[in-house]
């Protein structure tokens, strides 16, 4: 049982799905040595889920095949910012006969942070546990739950009070120094928090990464539109096309709940809603509706 296992690392992460995991795993791999060996669980919804009868994952070598499989699902990975689909290797699945594990990543989703606490307790070998809360700003995140659903015809991503009420718990739970808070938007954004991260996590940090983050350049590029707005429009401004969802309006105009967004995302509305602070940027709303729609 896995639970048995001599590990020296074990990162556990938690927060609502699609709230960054897939570009922390991209990061982490990153700073990760080339002998290094990671075993990654995604998707985990309940600790059975980690019984040696349902594990269902893949060992990856960093270096050999730069790749990442969940359940038979390529995860992409990028090196040198290029897709690496034509190098899969495919690694034999864990069926528990491992005795020893180097890394051992875990993401937990959608689950109050608390489960981070159950399952650390049930890794009774392992040396070092880091427990980390993943969490972007709220109308980006159930804005792309809802744009997933849309693009796959299902509700596999919840986006209701019920979820409302878990992501603000998780939110406030960061408060909690029991636990390292991983901020999707500051991460994309600033240089300093990545470091501080890496340190958090013993991590040996590189200012270099696999994954391409956002730049003061991305930003004075918005009006190309060759540029087609870089990475903004992907991570900062998926809910312009859904605001007229009820919960996303509802969150939109919560005054409380946009002051939270503000301080902890530097995510900020201004002038009555037509002007999106990003962090020291300024984004004219009505001409950002305009350049996309003369795109």
């Amino acid at each position: 049982m896995i639970f048995n296992t001599k590990i020296q690392n074990i990162y556990l992460l938690c927060g609502l799905a699609l709230s960054g995991q897939d570009v922390f795993i991209n990061w982490f791999l990153s700073l990760m040595n080339h002998s290094d060996i990671v075993y990654f669980f995604n998707n985990i919804k309940n600790i059975s889920d980690l019984e040696p009868d349902n594990i269902k994952t893949l060992k990856t070598k960093i270096g050999s095949s730069d790749m990442l499989y969940d359940k038979g699902q390529i995860i992409t990975h990028h090196d040198n910012r290029e897709k690496l689909s034509t190098q899969i290797q495919y690694y034999y699945l864990l069926e528990g006969q491992i005795k020893e594990i180097q890394n051992l990543v875990i993401f937990i989703d959608d689950n109050p942070i608390s489960i981070l606490d159950i399952v650390a307790n049930k890794f009774i070998n392992s040396k070092n546990i880091y427990k980390i809360i993943c969490i972007r700003d709220i109308l980006n995140l159930f804005s792309n739950r809802i744009h997933n659903n849309s693009i796959n015809n299902g509700t596999f991503y919840e986006h209701n009070m019920k979820t409302y009420g878990l992501y603000t718990n998780n939110l406030f739970s960061t408060k909690n120094n029991n636990y390292i808070t991983f901020n999707f938007n500051k991460f994309l954004l600033e240089s300093s928090f990545r470091k501080n991260l890496a340190q958090q996590l013993n991590l040996n940090y590189t200012p270099h990464s696999h994954h391409s983050f956002i730049t003061n350049s991305n930003f004075k590029n918005m009006t190309s539109k060759q540029n087609t707005f870089n990475n903004i429009q992907k991570y900062f401004l998926i809910w312009f096309n859904y605001q007229n969802d009820q919960l996303i309006n509802y969150m939109m105009y919560n005054n409380v709940l946009m002051d939270y967004m503000c301080n902890f995302f530097n995510f900020c509305f201004e002038d009555n809603h037509q002007i999106l602070k990003i962090k020291n940027h300024l984004i004219n709303l009505k001409k950002y509706k305009k350049l996309i729609q003369n795109n």
